[in-house]
């Protein structure tokens, strides 16, 4: 769960999220948000990592980098701590700037990511594409579960 929420941040970048932060923010049909958050996707720029909260300190610890992706292009790796997006550092006191830098990126957009490896700082640039096909279907699903438990929960 954890995971879930750190991700949401992170949403247009990385892999499977509370997909447009809590489910419960949209209050439309299940199928009605699906298709928001379908719609949302499609205009958002795709990383390919999945991310956790740091153990220690501030910054997002990558736990999978997806083959193929920007981000493994670009050389990310597990185990690396995204500290940065542009000139946005990622602190406790600055969580809506770094939700806005992530979903203002667009496929296509040159990104540079500062990450801590090993003790160093590091840059890492990375063009993002458009999210692939079988993730945002995974993460759809991922959503509409989640999505339809809250609906029952909360009646």
């Amino acid at each position: 769960m954890r995971t879930l929420a750190s991700m949401a941040i992170l949403m247009a970048l990385v892999s499977p999220a509370a997909l447009a932060g809590d489910t419960m923010d949209c209050t439309l049909s299940t199928e009605e948000c699906v298709q928001k958050l379908a719609t949302e996707l499609r205009d958002r720029g795709f990383l390919g990592v999945e991310l956790d909260q740091a153990q220690e300190g501030e910054g997002m610890l990558v736990k999978k980098v997806v083959p193929g992706s920007p981000a493994a292009a670009a050389g990310f790796e597990i185990g690396d701590v995204l500290v940065a997006i542009g000139d946005v550092v990622f602190a406790a006191d600055n969580k809506d700037a770094v939700t806005a830098a992530f979903h203002g990126a667009r496929p296509g957009d040159l990104i540079r990511y500062k990450v801590e490896r090993n003790g160093r700082e590091r840059t890492l640039k990375a063009r993002l594409a458009k999210m692939p096909e079988p993730i945002m279907a995974e993460w759809l699903e991922t959503y509409r579960t989640k999505h339809a438990e809250q609906m029952a929960a909360a009646k």
